[in-house]
């Protein structure tokens, strides 16, 4: 085809014909959608088309399409197209198949003049009229070109499945590797809760043992220290009784020495009475040798001597018994000093047995004070041990209950596809809400999926809720967590509110209104 040229700045029109395989003319098609995109360098192009029957750019002529190159932009160079075909087809993913056909259109954008033939191309279209290909239209090539896709996604599939094998053998392998670890943390768990519940009843029995023996000990010595404290009663009692005792034969004592003191006395008076009375007896005596003539009366005098002497006699007898009587009580003082002294010593004594014995006494409260606070350490020790322990078993149930999980997530099962419910087309201020449902396959795997809409016409919530937002038609993948090389992508168009009819007449809901899509 010889090369046409166009004046890259002025405005043109490109005539576009269609033509199946064989290079026959075929007519523009009426029902398929298209875009036809031009460029002569990257980065620069313009498009003409045809949306929902809206022509953009262009305009049908015949059985072909004018294009209408108006404001383009494009530089100097050879000019390229690209037609782009959405076609119906269930066989793939939405329904639709999107096909392209590039091709160089030998037209050479330049600063020169514009050839003055009229541009025109040739599209290989033959799908535009919905006709189905047959074995025999294509070559070796073409069959080869066509079933590589599907071989592709057999190898693909070959090699998922090889690859699901693995990982699920791996997984297997895992699982049964964490339910061995786990009966092995299961058994070890338990004779260790066995050992620990036996640590905390011995230590509690020890604990309880010593706080009893320390009461036992404790009683023994209270009542120790309090016979003690009665027996001191007592022996100061007795200590009081024997003092005052002592006291009242010390005063007898005393009242004695002053009797005998003054029998002393008057002993002494008659003793010297006496040896006067002896000196004038022996000087009357002497008188009376002397004077034995004058016998009578001297005799008279001697009479009356000898009666003063017997007087006196009489009196030192008198004074002898006195003093004797006075010695006599003075001993008895002495005795019962001497008995007061022994029961003071006795007092005494019985106050120092009951100071032993409160010593005793003491000495045993203090031993079960100790006891006590050693069963008191025992006991906190053994809360110390029992917090431990306790806190021990709370990490383990941690450690169990993440095994236990992971378990779970191991066997909840492992991906191998998804299937995907939406509707087609949603309806602009339809108060029902609609949903995007995905499912992961096998059921009983974890169902975690994700939704990520290009917001163009609708946004899709994480639980699926499709929310319109302008009439256009929006991509929605929808993604497994768990294996996203399941995801799927689908189409989700919004439209505004129509009147839905039955053929040509209006269909009304049961109060007689007007029924909207």
């Amino acid at each position: 085809m010889a090369t046409q040229y166009q004046n890259y700045k002025s405005d043109f029109v490109l005539r576009e014909s269609f033509v199946d395989i064989t290079g026959k003319a075929v007519p523009l098609p009426t029902d398929i959608d298209f875009t036809l995109r031009y460029w002569t360098q990257h980065g620069r192009e313009y498009v003409a088309s045809r949306q929902g029957g809206v022509y953009t750019n262009c305009t049908p002529e015949g059985g072909d399409l004018l294009v209408f190159f108006k404001a383009h932009n494009l530089c100097e160079g050879e000019l390229h197209h690209e037609l782009h075909l959405q076609l119906d087809n269930p066989a793939f993913e939405g329904g639709v198949q999107n096909v392209f056909y590039p091709a160089d259109l030998h037209i050479l954008l330049w600063d020169k003049p514009s050839s003055t033939d009229k541009q025109g191309s040739a599209l290989v279209a033959d799908y535009t009229r919905g006709n189905a290909f047959t074995y025999d239209d294509f070559t070796p090539e073409q069959i080869e070109q066509l079933q590589r896709p599907a071989q592709e996604a057999a190898d693909r599939y070959d090699k998922a499945m090889a690859e699901y094998d693995t990982k699920a053998s791996e997984q297997v392998a895992r699982i049964e590797k964490s339910a061995t670890e786990l009966e092995g943390l299961v058994g070890k768990f338990g004779s260790e809760s066995a050992e620990l519940v036996a640590t905390m009843n011995s230590t509690t029995d020890e604990a309880r043992k010593a706080v009893e023996a320390a009461e036992q000990r404790t009683a023994a010595a209270v009542k120790a220290a309090t016979d003690a404290a009665a027996e001191a009663q007592a022996a100061k009692q007795r200590a009081d009784e024997a003092a005052q005792r002592a006291a009242t034969a010390q005063n007898a004592a005393a009242t004695a020495a002053q009797e005998a003191a003054t029998a002393t006395r008057q002993a002494q008076t008659a003793t010297d009475a006496a040896s006067t009375a002896k000196r004038e007896a022996d000087a009357a005596a002497q008188a009376a040798r002397s004077a034995a003539g004058d016998a009578t009366s001297n005799a008279q005098e001697a009479r009356t001597a000898a009666h003063e002497a017997r007087t006196a006699i009489s009196t030192l007898e008198q004074v002898t018994n006195d003093g004797r009587s006075i010695a006599e009580r003075a001993e008895a003082a002495a005795t019962a000093a001497t008995e007061a002294k022994k029961a003071a010593d006795t007092a005494t004594a019985a106050a120092n047995k009951a100071k032993a014995d409160a010593d005793t006494a003491a000495a045993a409260a203090r031993k079960a004070k100790q006891d006590a606070d050693t069963a008191t350490a025992a006991a906190i020790a053994a809360a110390q041990r029992a917090e431990a322990a306790t806190q021990a078993t709370e990490q383990q149930r941690a450690i169990l209950e993440a095994l236990i999980e992971r378990a779970q997530h191991v066997t909840a099962g492992v991906p191998t596809g998804m299937e995907v419910e939406s509707p087609a087309t949603v309806t602009m201020g339809n108060p029902v809400k609609q949903y995007v449902r995905g499912r992961v396959l096998p059921t009983s795997a974890l169902q975690n999926v994700l939704y990520l809409s290009d917001g163009r016409a609708v946004d899709v919530l994480p639980d699926g809720e499709i929310v319109p937002k302008a009439a256009g038609t929006s991509r929605v993948h929808v993604i497994p967590t768990d294996g996203t090389r399941f995801y799927k992508t689908i189409q989700v168009e919004t439209v505004a509110p129509r009147i839905r009819t039955a053929g040509s007449t209006m269909r009304l809901d049961a109060q007689g209104n007007i029924r909207l899509t």
